[in-house]
């Protein structure tokens, strides 16, 4: 083997060695996520306020700033006395507010979807809280923007927002019964890349 022929081959299993070298550049990528705000507290969280049309309820049976939530899901406390300090009309809507912090994606086509809707009563009724009263999710308007908080669209939120009738006859309006539960979740996709779902469980008491 001639001394010129030796050194390519040298120069070529050099080029291979350190080619072979140049695949730890990549780190993890950090997926979307639904948070209270842009940055900082709360991340995987929402924030919730009940209203009527769009005046928030004071005393309020339904408040969440996303302090509650942990790992994308909360358990929170519906104040059924609070309520019935409300009698000006048969419904109140929880509002949702939140921003979808990118991550990695890219920050185009941003929605929203409100879903998985289960409520049952403390008697063991499906589909309804006590008393006759009951949940529904009103999806027919979305603003379907990365920031949706409160400081940003208002009282609207995301658009979609969860409806809750109240039951009850001549007797007067009943929002619920003590032990009632419900629940829903919220996910939003932005960049063409979805979110983890939101979880939110609801008892009434």
């Amino acid at each position: 083997m001639s001394i010129y022929t030796a050194l390519i081959g040298t120069i070529a299993q050099q080029g291979q060695a350190g080619g072979a070298g140049g695949g730890g550049g990549g780190g993890a990528t950090v997926d979307p996520t639904i948070a209270t705000s842009s940055s900082g507290n709360y991340d995987e969280a929402i924030s919730i306020i009940t209203y009527s049309n769009t005046t928030a309820l004071s005393p309020t049976p339904l408040t969440e700033n996303g302090s509650n939530f942990s790992g994308g899901s909360a358990d929170l406390a519906f104040t059924i006395a609070a309520a019935n300090e409300f009698s000006s009309a048969n419904n109140i809507q929880y509002r949702i507010f939140g921003y979808i912090r990118n991550g990695d994606s890219g920050d185009d086509n941003p929605s929203w979807a409100l879903h998985s809707l289960s409520q049952e009563a403390s008697n063991g009724t499906l589909g309804y809280l006590g008393g006759g009263a009951q949940l529904s999710l009103i999806t027919s308007s979305y603003n379907n923007q990365q920031d949706n908080t409160l400081a940003t669209r208002g009282y609207t939120g995301i658009g979609a927002y969860v409806k809750h009738s109240a039951g009850g006859g001549r007797g007067g309006l009943v929002w619920a019964t003590n032990g009632d539960s419900a629940s829903f979740e919220l996910k939003a996709t932005i960049g063409g890349d979805d979110t983890d779902d939101i979880q939110v469980s609801i008892d009434y008491e």
